[in-house]
């Protein structure tokens, strides 16, 4: 079975973030936050591990991989890596909708995390309780 995350081990140390709109993973490309391969056709899905860096307050940083720098909000709501400078831009909370999948939620305007944005992309946008804003976390 796979391993979704319940609030049961750190996700600081790195979670493979999944889409339940077709089981997309969350990646980055070229800087910016994408969709990836379907889980289950990925030979490596730890290849796509996002960390999720409590900030103490609620919120979370995400960062690929190894890398320093955050997932950004941008002003054409695009997400892209960008060096930390603790913006609300690039702070996010996680809202439960069920025992597998969240909400995740940018601290500086309250939009959601979603797929399906422009070829690919993973994008803000306003709650419209959509499945494209669903997402959980499987253990890298």
């Amino acid at each position: 079975t796979t391993d979704y995350w319940k609030g049961d081990y750190d996700l600081q140390s790195g979670a493979v973030l999944v889409c339940s709109h077709k089981e997309l993973i969350a990646t980055v490309k070229d800087g910016e936050l994408m969709y990836g391969e379907d889980y289950d056709d990925c030979a490596d899905p730890s290849a796509h591990k996002l960390r999720f860096v409590e900030r103490g307050d609620g919120y979370y940083s995400i960062h690929f991989g190894d890398s320093q720098a955050a997932i950004t909000a941008g002003a054409d709501s695009h997400l892209t890596e960008q060096a930390y400078t603790e913006s609300d831009r690039q702070l996010f909370r996680l809202e439960r909708l069920s025992l597998s999948y969240y909400r995740i939620i940018c601290k500086a305007d309250n939009r959601l995390l979603s797929g399906g944005g422009p070829n690919g992309s993973i994008w803000l946008y306003n709650n419209v309780d959509s499945v494209q804003q669903k997402w959980k976390f499987v253990r890298a």
